[in-house]
């Protein structure tokens, strides 16, 4: 195979990022790249490099142990940066521009991040009784009734909704994996629900489902920021909509839901869903140290 030997590292981040447009990647996924591989590439590029074959196994870990102690990132940053890095040294090794990934000898940094806690009986109670509009209570509801990414929610339109079973159906344009399914609303977030929708004038299939007073739709970064106030009203920290969808998770599988059902409500892969199931059986272990027949006796 030919290398070309002066390839440019911005050269080879556009073709990269051309790449994956070609696949109809997201727009998000996109950009996480442009963001994540820009950073890399400015490190190594201070460092000397000024093509992709001078990238070897040295700066790859130099540049992890400067994200983890000089940038202090958590380790779930560091590991999602370090996908990104391989994505983009594998694309490079396919295209030719490099005779073989760095990556294949540098180990990927551990991640032994636990599943944040879910939300408490009592620290659900204040945050209900914190959102007191009639738009910021069913948002609650349906935050935790579904177990929806904050971007799949704040994407919902009225023509996804079905108010009589509950069902609301995620395009998959709209989902992480771009994979269609089928999330529910119990009775009482159907409720909320419907006196909520019901100050829509004249709805249609794409009328947002949570706008502003004004019928402006909210970003995901204005859902989050209503949960944070609603949050802060509650003295309830931290509060958010993925600890919203880790409550799901732990609650379903706590109240007798199976994982693969759980799989597909989260639209996550098994592997990342059997996560939720260290923290049930945590639950299990303290259940039996209090219950156990024989320490009983």
């Amino acid at each position: 195979m030919h290398i070309n030997p002066l390839t440019r590292l911005d050269f080879a981040l556009t073709a990269f990022l051309t790449d994956g447009q070609a696949r109809n990647l997201r727009p998000r996924t996109i950009d996480y790249y442009r963001q994540q591989v820009g950073w890399f590439l400015a490190y190594v590029t201070d460092s000397g490099a000024t093509t992709p074959q001078d990238i070897t196994p040295h700066p790859i870990r130099a540049y992890s142990v400067h994200l983890q102690q000089e940038r202090e990132w958590a380790d779930a940053s560091i590991h999602t940066a370090a996908w990104a890095m391989r994505a983009f040294l594998q694309f490079l090794d396919a295209d030719g521009m490099i005779a073989e990934s760095p990556m294949k000898r540098v180990r990927m940094p551990r991640n032994d991040q636990p599943v944040k806690n879910p939300f408490s009986s009592d620290e659900l109670k204040r945050i209900v009784a914190a959102a007191r509009t009639q738009r910021d209570r069913p948002m609650v509801y349906c935050l935790l009734d579904s177990g929806c990414r904050i971007s799949e929610f704040a994407g919902g339109r009225y023509g996804d909704l079905n108010l009589t079973t509950g069902a609301v159906h995620l395009g998959a344009s709209s989902t992480k994996g771009r994979r269609a399914r089928v999330v529910y609303l119990g009775a009482k977030a159907r409720r909320e629900l419907k006196k909520w929708v019901a100050r829509f004038p004249t709805p249609s299939a794409d009328t947002p489902l949570w706008q502003t007073e004004n019928g402006q739709p909210l970003s995901p970064h204005s859902v989050r920021e209503v949960i944070k106030r609603i949050g802060r009203a509650a003295k309830v920290s931290p509060c958010g909509p993925h600890r919203s969808r880790h409550t799901f998770a732990v609650s379903f599988l706590r109240n007798g839901g199976d994982v693969f059902s759980l799989q597909h409500f989260l639209g996550h892969a098994l592997e990342m869903t059997r996560r939720y199931i260290a923290l049930v059986d945590a639950d299990l272990q303290a259940a039996h140290a209090k219950l156990g027949i024989v320490d009983r006796l």
